[in-house]
């Protein structure tokens, strides 16, 4: 059971928690692009189907509203602060299981951390509730970013790719095969107009290059996804080993080094997939 006397703890507790509702809320954005790319590649192809993407997304951005609760949970804990009732916890576990090839284990790690975030809002002892926040949700809350960190990545490199495969394939059909073999190396320096026949093609190209690195731009940023979800998993590995007092100057260097990975983490991903970013 962890010792939570202290206020520079509950402080850092605090901190932690800010950061990770910050954190889980920006994910949305790269749970959202798992359905917009498959928009935009509709766009080239009518016949692709995009209702497993928005089911995905759908379930995807529900887990991301799941921990984003539990880790303001958890500083209202640690702040002392009044819990109020989250409404839609039900509806939320609800999509996460409807995620097409979701495991049960995941499933029931959406459902106990809702029970869990549910279950603190009757608790009348703030410490009670914290240690009970931190030994009950960590695990329920590592199993679905492990769900996070083991679907989305892959899928969403996958997705890019054929949006990239598509784009370029439709784009020298419309440049009239004026970028050449190969299409990409002519947005490594920029078209130049000398380079085309025709002023149109010139044009197409820019808006090749200008979608071009659109993706590859997002296609860079998985990593720095992967990345902060290493980072939330380690600040509650942090949390969760602790045995001793939280206001330990060690424990309290630990979370602000995994806050401060974090940060730079996130600001890959919300300059790639930020406000826009899925247009």
């Amino acid at each position: 059971m962890l010792a939570l006397s202290g206020c520079k703890n509950l402080q850092t507790v605090q901190a932690l928690s800010a950061t990770l509702v910050t954190a889980s809320s920006s994910l949305d954005s790269v749970s959202n692009e798992l359905t917009s790319t498959c928009i935009r590649q509709e766009q080239f192809n009518p016949a692709l189907q995009c209702a497993d993407s928005e089911k995905s997304t759908k379930g995807l951005i529900a887990t991301d509203t799941l921990l984003t609760t539990y880790f303001s949970a958890l500083g209202d804990a640690a702040g002392a602060q009044s819990f109020t009732v989250k409404t839609g916890l039900d509806n939320l576990t609800a999509s996460v299981s409807a995620i097409p090839g979701i495991n049960q284990g995941q499933v029931s790690a959406a459902s106990g951390l809702a029970e869990t975030i549910a279950t603190l809002f009757t608790e009348a002892a703030r410490e009670k509730a914290l240690r009970t926040m931190i030994d009950q949700g960590v695990p329920q809350a590592k199993t679905l970013v492990a769900m996070l960190g083991n679907r989305v990545p892959h899928s969403l490199s996958t997705s890019l790719r054929a949006e990239q495969d598509a784009l370029t394939s439709q784009f020298v059909t419309y440049a009239e095969g004026s970028l050449g073999p190969d299409p990409a190396a002519r947005c490594v320096d920029g078209p130049k107009s000398v380079d085309f026949p025709k002023g149109a093609n010139f044009l197409l190209a820019l808006e090749y290059c200008h979608r071009l690195q659109t993706i590859q731009a997002k296609q860079a940023a998985i990593a720095s996804y992967q990345g902060a979800l290493g980072n939330i998993n380690a600040a509650l590995d942090t949390l969760a080993s602790s045995k001793s007092d939280l206001t330990a100057e060690q424990l309290v260097l630990k979370l602000r080094d995994d806050v401060s990975q974090l940060k730079t983490n996130l600001d890959a991903v919300n300059t790639a997939f930020g406000k826009g970013g899925g247009k």
